[in-house]
């Protein structure tokens, strides 16, 4: 396999709903923190959310514990009173 070949199908398997890419998705959302984000801006952070979610949602494999796991990242914040 060639150099473009090769990222050809790099780009395919990284950007499709295969098992392995929404293994990594859920692994990225599961450590997400609202902490990680510069200002803990929320905007970014749940727009971020929401891409991860739109990849599940494609893919018919909703996470059953979304919502929990939405708060918790949004509540990994410095700020105690959020």
């Amino acid at each position: 396999m060639n150099g473009p070949a090769l990222w050809k199908s790099m780009v395919l398997e990284s950007q499709s709903n295969s098992v392995a890419a929404l293994i990594t998705l859920m692994q990225e959302l599961q450590t997400m923190s609202l902490k990680a984000y510069s200002g803990e801006n929320v905007k970014q952070c749940t727009t971020d959310i929401c891409n991860k979610c739109s990849c599940f949602e494609m893919a018919g494999v909703l996470p059953s514990n979304l919502g929990m796991m939405i708060c918790e990242i949004l509540l990994a914040c410095s700020f105690e009173d959020f």
